[in-house]
Parts: structure tokens; sequence; C-alpha cells
């Protein structure tokens, strides 16, 4: 168990693994299972609709849905002690969004 959990914690937070403590309770609650994925498709663009000029004529709605995930400042559980600062990696983590285009 421990295994998957770091490895998947590695893959998210660089750094995480260091300072992640599962105890019993916890490392007995999570499940991380993994999937093969044989085959996957994804319509990505810059830019608005490109359809066919017949299917202007369709009834049918033609747009844009614009989705974004991007990490904004780390808020700390209100029940850590005050003298605990966000560790440096994820502070980077949130950082490295920052630089991207």
């Amino acid at each position: 168990m421990r295994r998957g959990w770091r490895r998947f914690t590695k893959l998210c937070i660089a750094g995480a693994c260091r300072r992640l403590v599962l105890d019993l309770a916890q490392e007995q609650s999570t499940l991380v299972i993994a999937i093969a994925i044989e085959e996957a498709s994804a319509k990505i663009r810059k830019g608005g609709v490109v359809d066919e000029e017949e299917d202007y004529a369709l009834p049918h709605w033609a747009g844009v849905i614009p989705l974004s995930l991007e990490p904004r400042e780390a808020v700390p559980d209100p029940r850590l002690a005050a003298d605990i600062d966000v560790p440096a990696y994820v502070e980077g983590w949130i950082r490295s969004f920052a630089s991207r285009p």
C-alpha cells in the first residue's frame, strides 16, 4: 500500500514522499489503484469551433467550454500549529504553474 501511495504522491508533488506520514487508519482507508489505459482520445485546439459548413445548418449548439486548473495560495489546516510553514516543495509546485503558458 505505501509503495503505491508514495508513487502517486511522487508524481503529483515532488518531495512530498519524504514528509508523508500515514498512520495505520489512513493507510487502511486509502486505496490506490493503477488502471492501464489502452486507448484514449481528446479533442484539443486553440481558437473557436471548426465545423463542416453543412453542420451550421443543424439545430445543435456549437461552442467551446474553456477549462482550467491552477493552484492558488496554499491554505493551512486551521488546527495546524502556527509555527509550521508551508513546505518548500508545496510552494515550488504552486509557483511551477505560474510559469506555464
